[in-house]
């Protein structure tokens, strides 16, 4: 018995409904055209099926560099009378403050919190005043001043003005020199004081990022220095365990160990931790913490003052983190970091790409010998086909023994270094394939010692 049912007409049948392909099949195919807004416009207009993947590409990731820019996009995020909740579809964005444009506000990131709920990628970049210091005093004798010109951190009030003496030597004109001195003076404190307190962001309610964007995974903060950092303590402890992948926190002047060592605690699936700047000090406490909560899963750590660091924590990177990739070490001291602990990072981060030690005094033949040991066998692996898995890529030296260029470790660690870039394959075979002949321009020279300094590459070689 042929049960009955009911066809649905198809393109093939019904000729007045137009072949359409998968929704995901014209994301695949209009991803080609992200970088360019215009092209994204033209096919949103084509038809209703284009119009969607076209839309969500178009309004994923926003780049603002101006306040009018900010103001028009949100303008049209938050309309009520808007067809499509075209808020849902931003996945990324950029603010970045310009010299002279308004700053970032409280108000501006309320807005993105409530227009922008799946919000994933967040970056705000601050462009604060230079601190300069206070201007000369203008018609100030040098007799007024008991120290050298004022900075300002510190201002030096002047010495109390000698009274004026019944006499001979009295001058008319010196109470009114001394009084342009002492107006001139506090003219010059009270722009240092604008100075030093404009040097300050506002502080923004991040806690509302992490309430109302649940998928957010990607935080940068760049040059964010509030006068305390409790708005960063907030962000660490109302985000979502375990949501956030990646953390770039630069040149943010006012961060604390105590949120750093949040963060590590309560996101252990960071998977890039990054504290770049003079301005913060890691000590040996706060790595320890990252090491232990997140070592399982990270990938990418850098630290831009690692002069406090020493090897009771770094000893810790290569027994806790196995799929570290990126190691970068900035304003490190000679004498906190042995030769033994680089060492051990090197042989046991077997996943290591990339290594950087901007004061590497105490790297010897010994360190330089295991690593030679390690590019030996990535490269006997890749001879015998088995090149799954990253190597050693790039190695970043500075500051180190006058003695080292010379050693043989590191002679053979340049003639390993050399070789054909993989990547390039294609464009190679195309030249050989129309008969060109190599390019220098396409020779670039990897491996570079100079003024102390050391930078290593290896290419991966092709075995036929």
């Amino acid at each position: 018995m042929r049960t009955a049912r009911t066809l649905q007409p198809d393109a093939a049948t019904d000729p007045t409904r137009p072949a359409t392909l998968p929704s995901a099949v014209l994301t695949a195919i209009f991803a080609h055209h992200a970088d360019t807004p215009i092209q994204l416009r033209h096919l949103a207009l084509v038809c209703r099926a284009w119009s969607a993947p076209a839309l969500q590409l178009l309004w994923a990731s926003f780049k603002i560099t101006k306040e009018r820019d900010f103001e028009r996009v949100f303008t049209v995020l938050t309309r009520r009378t808007a067809s499509r909740d075209h808020g849902s579809l931003v996945r990324k964005l950029e603010l970045v403050h310009s010299e002279r444009e308004p700053t970032i506000t409280a108000h501006t990131v309320l807005l993105i919190s409530v227009a922008c709920p799946n919000l994933e990628e967040i970056s705000l970049t601050f462009n604060p005043p230079p601190r300069r210091p206070p201007g000369a005093l203008h018609g100030a004798p040098h007799a007024l001043h008991g120290a050298p010109h004022a900075t300002p951190d510190r201002l030096h009030l002047p010495l109390p003005l000698p009274r004026p003496q019944n006499g001979p030597s009295h001058s008319p004109g010196s109470s009114a020199a001394a009084a342009a001195a002492i107006a001139g003076f506090m003219h010059s404190a009270a722009h240092a004081a604008t100075q030093t307190s404009a040097h300050h962001t506002p502080p923004l309610p991040l806690a509302h990022l992490a309430h109302n964007c649940p998928r957010l995974h990607t935080v940068h903060l760049t040059a964010y220095s509030p006068k305390n950092d409790d708005t960063l303590y907030e962000l660490a402890k109302y985000l979502a365990p375990s949501s956030l992948r990646v953390l770039t926190l630069t040149s943010c002047a006012t961060l604390q160990g105590s949120t750093i060592r949040k963060f590590a605690k309560s996101q252990p699936s960071l998977r890039r931790f990054e504290v770049m700047g003079h301005d913060t000090a890691l000590t040996d406490t706060s790595v320890t913490t990252i090491s232990e909560s997140c070592g399982a899963r990270l990938e990418a750590f850098s630290v831009g003052n690692a002069a406090h660091l020493t090897d009771a924590s770094l000893s810790l990177i290569p027994k806790h983190c196995p799929n570290l990739r990126t190691l970068c070490l900035i304003d490190n001291q000679p004498d906190h970091i042995s030769e033994a602990v680089l060492t051990d990072i090197v042989g046991r981060c077997r996943r290591l790409e990339e290594l950087t030690v901007s004061n590497a005094r105490a790297v010897g033949e010994k360190f330089l010998g295991a690593v030679v040991e390690r590019v030996m066998e990535e490269v006997g692996r890749e001879m015998k086909g088995t090149r799954s898995g990253p190597y050693l890529k790039r190695m970043s030296l500075g500051n180190v023994r006058r003695d080292v260029p010379a050693l043989p470790a590191m002679r053979r660690l340049i003639e390993l270094g050399g070789g054909v870039d993989a990547s390039d394959e294609d464009e190679e075979e195309d030249a050989e394939e129309w008969g060109e002949k190599p390019s220098f321009a396409r020779l670039k020279k990897v491996n570079v010692i100079r003024n102390g300094s050391v930078w290593w590459q290896r290419k991966r070689k092709r075995w036929v």
